[in-house]
């Protein structure tokens, strides 16, 4: 069964919208664009950051685990 974080990502995917969320500690606001398994089986998604807190500079695009997500 998807995790709720699979499941609000699909959603957003789907709907076009974006994603505001905490991922590794550090608020992220994203727009998700592909959803799926990494080749681990883990849950992720390709997304766009274009605000929050970030190592590098923004916007750029993120593979992110969603088993680090935490909803905002």
């Amino acid at each position: 069964m998807p995790s709720k974080s699979y499941a609000l990502f699909r959603k957003a995917v789907s709907t076009e919208q974006q994603v505001v969320c905490i991922y590794d500690g550090r608020p992220r606001e994203l727009c998700p664009h592909i959803i799926g398994h990494n080749k681990s089986g883990e849950e992720v998604v390709l997304a766009w950051q274009f605000a929050g807190s970030s190592s590098g500079r923004l916007p750029q695009w993120r593979c992110l685990r969603l088993a680090h997500v935490q909803r905002h």
